[in-house]
């Protein structure tokens, strides 16, 4: 906000047609850039697009904290909600839901065994269980927490056998305190448990969207209810199965006629 200020009352205090556009507006820099927007009255046009709602500092933390959101006192303009309206309903909302917001591009698959887009989640998955089952109290004492984090190691693996040493190496746990049978069993388990994963799924996928959606409506209302804004819509701009941010916020200022 802070640069932005500087440029326009700077080097370009005479251009009275300036469009401010954010592509890749992270966390708590979207409402930023609106903020930016309807205080600058030099900026005639906005098109944001936000992503990585994860990262959004929030008025209640009620849940807990967010990884990447900064402690801010009272009087600080926050990431979520940016509105009262918004504020005196849904004071916060949490890091999980917020994560889940930021992953809408969830598929619910259908048909017998395992889809090719589901495998990499199973695994995970299927990483999990052991991790609570044995492979938790062996790590060392900092690794231990209840969701373990192996990395993005899956699309370098053939099978689930695989992954599970791959993730083993990772975390220096020996090899030799999980058998083979005893990964594959569990394996057998989790996919036996297919349907009820995919029923997850499902629901995750249209709670993604519904938290989305209220997150972009705050956003859409803030400008809604700033002077001297005459239009804002929010309006798909990507295929959302390439780009999970696949919405725009675009506005635009009243202008005055000579």
């Amino acid at each position: 906000m802070r640069f932005l200020k500087q440029k326009t009352a700077g080097e370009v205090e005479e251009a009275d047609r300036l469009m401010l556009i954010g592509l890749h507006t992270c966390g708590d820099l979207a409402p930023s850039v609106l903020r930016a927007f309807a205080q600058l009255r030099n900026i005639k046009a906005l098109c944001a697009v936000g992503c990585c709602y994860n990262l959004l500092s929030e008025r209640c933390d009620c849940v807990g904290g967010h990884e990447g959101a900064e402690e801010k006192s009272e009087s600080s303009d926050f990431g979520f909600p940016m509105t009262a309206h918004v504020a005196a309903r849904v004071p916060g909302l949490g890091r999980n839901p917020l994560n889940l917001a930021a992953n809408t591009n969830h598929h619910s698959c259908w048909g017998q065994g395992i889809q090719p887009e589901e495998v990499h989640n199973m695994y995970r998955s299927a990483f999990q269980v052991l991790w609570i089952r044995k492979l938790q109290e062996l790590a060392r004492p900092e690794l231990r927490a209840e969701k373990v984090v192996v990395g993005k190691i899956a699309k370098r693996c053939s099978n689930f056998l695989e992954y599970v040493r791959k993730a083993q190496t990772r975390l220096q746990i020996p090899l030799e305190t999980l058998s083979e049978s005893e990964i594959l069993e569990c394996w057998d388990e989790c996919v036996a448990r297919l349907p009820e994963m995919r029923r997850v799924q499902a629901l995750k996928a249209l709670l993604a969207r519904a938290i989305e959606s209220l997150v972009l409506q705050d956003r859409l209302l803030y400008l809604l209810s700033t002077p001297g804004i005459s239009e804002a819509v929010v309006m798909p701009l990507f295929d959302p199965e390439i780009s999970p941010r696949s919405f725009a916020i675009v506005a635009i200022r009243e202008t005055v006629l000579p």
